[in-house]
């Protein structure tokens, strides 16, 4: 895009007020470098981005410009060159994989350069099935509905649109943590571009203080394109979704209690309890999600747990991650927060 037209934009306030113009600058740098990869807030990519926030706070944020690279050396390019203009100008931008994230500009930001990372989104599987390549703008329903048919896994997400650039570099837990630990101590390869704009490949061998770094660093070290991940092998899971009424809740408490003491661990199983109301069901009731990853119907953790007798609503099925993930993202609603 020409800075004629960004400068006819910004007159009639499509970029925002003419006095932003260090603000269409960089956009305009950009779009430069990146051609048909930079959206100002006339396009529809720029509000499908906008508006595809989880939370409301992060959709009520207008960047100047939506980036959205195909690949590393796209956002080596973005790096370079808003390092080049926050010299300039003190313009900032923001890196976001599927913003699932809750507070305004934690993957977002006023006036700035958004980074949609969204397009990085391959899986590949290595040939001995070990490891998968996943793109931090991969959401984790991209990455299972590519592995659950080679009855592999890997430490992702619950949740189908959580992405995998967020929920990695937090942290993450996921279906298998409890045995295998968080999402990102299964992380083996990161691919990165730092500060200077250089892509490099960060393994525990090549460097140690920076692969120890990324696992819970979010994106401070870097943007993070891809990662490299161990896989473990699986065929189904058993789990769902369970409610029951107040009455029931003192027993759901005695039974998260026994789930929780350390003599009936088990690694396969994983939970989570929840109290509430709606406007449809104004008394209190206590739901359980409930996993188990192995296709197993009611494994002995969960016996004291589920009472079938006082069910008000069940979804317990042997499953893939896939389908359990997408049953997951349905309980969460979009732009409420």
């Amino acid at each position: 895009m020409s800075s004629y037209v960004l400068y006819v934009l910004g007159a009639l306030g499509l970029w925002g007020a003419s006095e932003h113009s260090q603000r269409a600058s960089s956009c305009d740098q950009l779009a430069s470098v990146l051609a048909g990869k930079v959206f100002p807030p006339i396009s529809a990519t720029y509000n499908e981005s906008v508006g595809s926030y989880f939370s409301f706070q992060e959709q009520n944020v207008r960047p100047a410009c939506v980036v959205r690279p195909t690949d590393a050396q796209d956002v080596a390019a973005i790096v370079k060159t808003m390092a080049r203009t926050y010299r300039e100008s003190g313009e900032r931008f923001a890196i976001r994989s599927h913003g699932h994230m809750l507070s305004a500009e934690a993957a977002n930001i006023q006036d700035g350069v958004t980074v949609d990372l969204r397009s990085l989104h391959q899986v590949t599987v290595s040939q001995g099935r070990s490891t998968v390549r996943i793109g931090s703008g991969a959401s984790w329903l991209q990455v299972y509905q590519t592995l659950d048919p080679l009855r592999i896994t890997v430490a992702g997400g619950r949740d189908a649109s959580i992405g995998a650039g967020g929920f990695l570099t937090g942290g993450g837990i996921s279906a298998i943590s409890p045995a295998v630990g968080w999402g990102c101590d299964e992380v083996v390869e990161y691919e990165i571009v730092l500060a200077n704009g250089e892509i490099t490949v960060v393994t525990e061998a090549s460097h140690a203080d920076l692969f120890v770094a990324l696992k819970g660093g979010s994106n401070n070290f870097g943007v993070i394109t891809h990662f490299r991940m161990k896989a473990h092998p699986y065929r189904q899971i058993w789990g769902g979704f369970t409610a029951y009424s107040g009455d029931e809740i003192p027993r759901q408490i005695q039974a998260y209690a026994e789930f929780m003491e350390s003599k009936h661990f088990d690694p396969n199983a994983n939970l989570v309890q929840s109290y509430g109301w709606t406007s449809a069901q104004p008394a209190v009731f206590v739901t359980d999600i409930i996993l188990y990853a192995k296709p197993e119907p009611y494994p002995p953790v969960f016996r004291s747990l589920v009472n079938n007798e006082t069910l008000l609503y069940s979804t317990l099925r042997r499953t893939n991650l896939s389908d359990f993930a997408i049953e997951e993202d349905s309980y969460q609603v979009p732009g409420l927060l």
